[in-house]
């Protein structure tokens, strides 16, 4: 797969396109494909029996769903045959919504760094790896206990650059492309040329040993509709992903989005979507609906970005302005802003505690909630400009910790080995020898406070002992 770009002034003035309306926003009218509509048909319902009756021509459908995308070219106008609502084997049908990633509603530009600087993992560019997000969310200290090893992450965007450095040490496995239909979601040249690969690059970032899928949907300009958006997550569910990343939306609230997310969400999937980007209250789709983690985006002083839409469906908030990431094309670094780039930091955080979650820890409350309701009772409300009360219309539960996030869910696993054996009762002893630990904030105590009581001591051991003698059933959630 060849790099799309050769000329830095072409990629500079595609990157650097500032994006159709100035300042806060309103999202457009709900558009949508003329002539086209998303149906479901009840049990026995043909297909071919509505063709026939409206001369309706089937574009596609979801195998085994009863689900079709129709066309009704020989109907005047952009709505449904009149007598369509009145079939008794349709269960549904709406239009094709269109669906367009937040950053056409804002101002956001990517600014390639023109220093270019060299790829080297671990290590540069400086201001990838110790970008201020990754402290302020507590990415720093989350990896040193967990990399997302073993989890998959679905990247649903308009693809990735094939050829960027990152590409090499990257976890990927094979994607799909909806927009031409093939095995290759390379990006191409358009107004949100790197959107994808700048996406990727920020949930590998916080968690660089989770497996990316990328699942190209959204076209060079950042559109889409809601039919691929779907193909696109029913794929992600299929291939085994547990966490599936969506940075687009519609204000359209989608019968076929909708029923689509509760299926995946109730099999046990974690779905992260941005809030968007229009600064209003306006519900943004998929975020919006129960069950879908919603990412809001922060500025450098912690504030709400002013671009960044709230309600009460938000659930964290995450840096999504000036972040640095990787880019498609020549210059392969630079910053961008949006909540698209909030969101995939959540997502790395998701792969974090999927890796990190004790096998033992019964959820009486589903497997599909128990993210949710967890990265919500990790986040931080003591921001740099004060502490508010959560929920927050503004700020949801707060901004996502991910060391809070993790650790929580391995305490006692005090050398990270991903399990509870002999190797920890032996380095909590000779901790609780060395003192008390009960103002070491290092990473290694937090995981030795297994009664969760702010200290390690005598009363630790004992705790643990019990747990690994089969005494008590399960360790401890310690959330601070």
């Amino acid at each position: 797969m060849k790099r799309m770009v050769n000329n830095p002034s072409i990629l500079v003035v595609v990157i650097c396109l500032a994006i159709f309306a100035l300042g806060q926003v309103s999202y457009a009218k709900q558009s949508y494909v003329p002539g086209q509509q998303v149906m479901k048909l009840k049990s026995g319902g043909q297909i071919k029996s509505i063709e026939k009756r409206y001369g309706a021509v089937v574009i596609d459908s979801l195998d085994g769903e009863g689900t079709y995308l129709v066309a009704f070219p020989d109907k005047d106008g952009d709505g449904p045959p009149p007598g369509l609502a009145r079939e008794s084997k349709v269960d549904w049908f709406h239009p094709n919504y269109i669906i367009d990633l937040p950053e056409t509603f804002q101002i956001s530009q990517g600014f390639p760094d023109q220093n270019a600087p060299v790829y080297a993992f671990g290590m540069s560019p400086r201001e990838y790896y110790q970008q201020p997000s990754t402290y302020s969310t507590g990415l720093d200290s989350a990896l040193t206990v967990a990399t997302g090893q073993g989890v998959k992450i679905a990247i649903i965007d308009n693809g990735l650059d094939y050829d960027h450095p990152i590409i090499a040490d990257l976890n990927l496995v094979s994607g799909y492309d909806y927009i031409d239909y093939n095995n290759d979601p390379s990006e191409t040249i358009g107004s949100y040329y790197g959107h994808g690969t700048f996406v990727t690059s920020l949930a590998w970032l916080a968690a660089p040993d989770a497996e990316i899928l990328p699942i190209r949907v959204f076209d060079a300009e950042g559109q889409t509709t809601v039919f691929k958006l779907v193909q696109g997550i029913v794929l992600a569910a299929l291939s085994g992903a547990e966490v599936i990343n969506i940075s687009g939306g519609t204000t359209a609230n989608s019968t076929l989005l909708r029923v689509t997310i509760e299926t995946v969400v109730s099999s046990g999937i974690t779905v992260v979507a941005a809030t968007g980007n229009a600064g209003t209250s306006v519900p943004y789709y998929p975020a919006a609906y129960s069950g879908v983690i919603a990412v809001g985006a922060i500025d450098q002083d912690e504030r709400r970005a002013d671009f960044s839409s709230f309600g009460d469906h938000v659930d964290v908030m995450a840096p999504g302005v000036s972040v640095y990431g990787a880019m498609a094309g020549n210059y392969d670094w630079g910053t961008w802003t949006g909540t698209s780039f909030a969101a995939p930091v959540v997502s790395g955080t998701i792969a974090l505690m999927l890796q990190a979650k004790p096998p033992d820890d019964d959820d009486d409350k589903g497997p599909q909630l128990w993210t949710e309701t967890h990265v919500r009772a990790t986040a931080r409300s003591n921001l740099m400009w004060g502490t508010f009360v959560p929920p927050s219309n503004s700020f949801g539960y707060g901004v996502v910790d991910a060391f809070n996030a993790t650790a929580s869910l391995m305490i006692g696993d005090i050398n990270a080995s991903g399990g509870i054996d002999i190797s920890d009762m032996q380095l909590l002893s000779s901790m609780v020898r060395q003192g008390d630990k009960g103002n070491d904030q290092t990473v290694q105590a937090r995981l030795a406070d297994v009664n969760c009581d702010g200290k390690v001591d005598r009363a630790d051991v004992d705790f643990l002992a019990d747990y690994f003698n089969g005494k008590r059933a399960t360790r401890v959630v310690c959330i601070r």
